[in-house]
């Protein structure tokens, strides 16, 4: 028979080996939809304000459960053109793209 102390640490020394199996499998999960709202957002952005996706770059970036957040800014030579808010859809993949600088205009993917 064993006792209740090595019972209790069987199970904590069990749970604990599957929750750190769990997190990275989350963790990857949530950075491969972190990249695709970013691949999302700074495409639907760069179409709005008709510039070239290498000049979209991300500033803020904010993970809230089904949706991400993104404020993106369009610069070119050097100086800001635009700035534009995304919220990227985890589970349909769309986009809404919100362009607050130059003009405000809203489009939906």
């Amino acid at each position: 028979m064993t006792s209740p102390q090595s019972r209790f640490a069987v199970l904590v020394a069990a749970s604990a080996m599957l929750a750190s199996a769990a997190t990275p499998a989350f963790a990857a999960s949530d950075t491969e939809a972190r990249r695709a709202a970013i691949a999302a957002c700074k495409t639907a952005v760069a179409s709005q304000l008709s510039a070239e996706v290498a000049d979209v770059n991300l500033d803020r970036i904010q993970t809230r459960g089904r949706t991400i957040e993104l404020r993106l800014e369009v610069r070119k030579d050097g100086a800001r053109v635009g700035l534009a808010e995304c919220t990227y859809s985890r589970r349909d993949e769309k986009t809404d793209v919100v362009v607050i600088e130059p003009a405000t205009k809203t489009a939906s993917n």
